[in-house]
This record gives structure tokens, C-alpha cells and sequence, in this order.
């Protein structure tokens, strides 16, 4: 927990300089359509639980773009199977690495509030559902396309660690089931204002 604080007070600190020192705004708005892998393990006894969903995703974004940045607020719905139930909603700050150029390259960080749920266990456990939301951190990388000035097109990849855990017995031997790590690959269309 200690460390998901200092992060995101990072992230704001950071970000509120670098932005202040930005002439040039603008706000834009996203749609995105990925891709996401989430895990998440723990031991029982002697055996190991490891427990993933894959799954396409819709997201919606909205934000301000500043000459060598960009700062805005995400929230995606998985289309996950009947077994397990997947949202986030979250911070993302971007550094821009070329600023006036059609193809501009960015790395970046993000801290959300990652929902996992895997229902439908089978009998080896002592429950239907695991809960293993929390929140989540990690880096972004990717570029934007400038069609024109109201357009981009993004490709991306978000790896996320993230933090939730909950306990249950599987096979007579008591565990704790961490999240593990999310990795976000996604098709961005933005609007800028």
C-alpha cells in the first residue's frame, strides 16, 4: 500500500510541473478496442493456483494534451467469458518523446483501480468467486498517428502489477490468492477539441 501511495503521489507531482511549465493545451476524448491478459497466483500446501483470463476490451478516455505531454482519465469494460468479471478506471500521465511530427512515440505511467473477479470455481475450492480487485500501476509505451489536427490514431501497451488479493481454501489447505499482472494491448481513436 506503502508503495502504491508514493507512486501515485509521484505520478501527480510530476505531472502538475510538467504541466505548468506547458504552454499549448488542448483537451481530447478516445475510444479504444484491445486486447487484455490478467493473472493472478498463490500456493495451497504443496499446490500451486494459478488463475488467467484473456479478453477484448472497450474503453473510453478523456483528457488534455500539452506540448510534450498528456494527462487523462480512463475506464474499460472487459468482454469477459461467464467466469470472470473484469473493469478498470484509472490516471494515465504520457510523455510525448516527439511533439510536432505525425508519428509521436510516448512512455508513460498510469495508477487505476483494476476490478477481477473469477467466478464459477470448481468443488476444490470452499467458494463460487474469487475477488482479486485492487489497484494497479505500471508503464505505458506506444505511439500516436496524427491523421489530422483532430485526429490520431494510438497503439499501445499498458503492463500493469496489481495489488488485490483474497483468501480461499483449495483442497483442504488455505491460500492466498494474489492478483499478478495485467497486460493491456489496444487501438485508439481520439478526438482533440
Amino acid at each position: 500500500m506503502k508503495k502504491t501511495i508514493l507512486l501515485s503521489s509521484l505520478l501527480l507531482l510530476s505531472n502538475s510541473s510538467l504541466m505548468a511549465m506547458q504552454t499549448n493545451s488542448s483537451w481530447f476524448g478516445g475510444i479504444d478496442i484491445g486486447i487484455s491478459k490478467v493473472s493472478a497466483i498463490g500456493n495451497a500446501g504443496i499446490n500451486t493456483i494459478e488463475l488467467e483470463s484473456s479478453s477484448l476490451y472497450e474503453g473510453l478516455k478523456f483528457g488534455k494534451k500539452f506540448d510534450s505531454s498528456r494527462v487523462y482519465f480512463n475506464y474499460n469494460y472487459y468482454n469477459s467469458d461467464q467466469n470472470s468479471e473484469l473493469n478498470s478506471f484509472g490516471l494515465t500521465y504520457d510523455f510525448l518523446i516527439k511533439e510536432d511530427a505525425p508519428f509521436i512515440p510516448f512512455l508513460g505511467l498510469n495508477l487505476s483501480y483494476q476490478q477481477y473477479e473469477e467466478k464459477g470455481l470448481t468443488t476444490d475450492y470452499n467458494k463460487k468467486s474469487l475477488d482479486v480487485s485492487g489497484l494497479s500501476y505500471g508503464i505505458n509505451i506506444g505511439a500516436l498517428y496524427t491523421i489530422n489536427k483532430n485526429i490520431d490514431l494510438e497503439l499501445g501497451t499498458k503492463i500493469n502489477k496489481l495489488t488485490g488479493s483474497d483468501d480461499v481454501t483449495y483442497l483442504s489447505n488455505n491460500a492466498e490468492i494474489d492478483a499478478d499482472l495485467a497486460i493491456h494491448s489496444y487501438l485508439s481513436v481520439n478526438y482533440n477539441f
